[in-house]
């Protein structure tokens, strides 16, 4: 039996509730997390993905249904502590979350009101900017870094703290290509040392790194699977007006066009396919 570090069974959230005009967001979801999977939430605005990203760590409470955290459930306040720290968040816009002067400041002030002693505070803090690649920028003013080193900093603020599962909320949205390279960089290291990984993400390409895809719709989940088997689900994508990612559109052009490829997911693996299909040519 897979080892869940997250379960949600029947979780409906209404904004509003009681109000003349109640907003559900979510109509119903069920989903379990295994610990170190990556996961993609994608779905057009509206979809409720945001919404469910925060009821995982108790940033918002189920209307009805449950949620449970390393067996946690986030109705009960007492648990609240140890399921923020379990579950930590990074949302979309870096400079709304710093609070500090320096970028050693900033990453050092969650796991100070922990109350941690100056060792273990000292140890956890150059932890995590050794693994963000921020260690030379420690002294740096948040807010004068460029925005994939700010991308970078949000994520180390909440490495600082341990946390086992890492949500991001469209954390690479107001990101260049470069910037975003260097953030998806780093989330690919702390998958391979094991961490549980949740990115809400509009970026195809990004979804596409997951070891699994869910999409919501009105508030449901409506399409899941590994990357290759939801990408290939030409008629699904267009029922929910979903494109492929870049890489898997042009290499169904390039097919229609007789150019003979294997199964493409990725821009890297497009590259190596036309590397070989000129190679063949040559050959000839």
């Amino acid at each position: 039996m897979a080892d869940f570090l997250i379960r949600v069974e029947g979780l409906r959230y209404v904004y509003g509730a009681g109000s003349e005009a109640p907003v559900e967001a979510l109509k119903g979801v069920d989903l379990a997390v295994p610990r170190g999977e990556w996961l993609a939430l994608i779905g057009h605005n509206g979809s409720g993905k945001s919404t469910l990203a925060k009821c995982l760590n108790a940033l918002l409470l189920p209307t009805a249904g449950e949620v449970w955290v390393k067996g946690l459930n986030t109705r009960e306040r007492a648990h609240w502590l140890t399921i923020r720290q379990t579950v930590g968040i990074v949302f979309q816009n870096p400079d709304n979350q710093f609070v500090a002067s320096t970028v050693e400041e900033e990453v050092a002030f969650g796991p100070e009101n922990l109350g941690l002693p100056p060792a273990v505070l000292r140890e956890r803090v150059d932890e995590a900017l050794e693994i963000s690649g921020l260690t030379a920028l420690r002294q740096a003013n948040p807010h004068s870094l460029s925005a994939g080193q700010k991308g970078r900093l949000a994520i180390a603020s909440i490495l600082a703290m341990r946390p086992e599962c890492l949500i991001l909320d469209e954390a690479t949205a107001f990101l260049d290509p470069l910037a975003r390279e260097a953030v998806l960089e780093l989330l690919g290291r702390l998958h391979q040392q094991g961490m549980t990984l949740i990115m809400v993400t509009h970026h195809m390409g990004e979804a596409a790194l997951a070891d699994r895809i869910v999409a919501l719709a009105e508030g449901r989940i409506a399409l899941e699977g590994d990357p290759r088997a939801f990408f290939a689900d030409e008629a699904a994508l267009r029922r929910l007006n979903l494109s492929a990612p870049a890489a898997v559109a042009v290499a169904a052009g390039l097919r229609e066009r007789g150019v003979a490829l294997p199964p493409i997911l990725t821009e890297r693996e497009l590259v190596e396919a036309l590397v070989n299909v000129k190679e063949r040519l040559w050959a000839r």
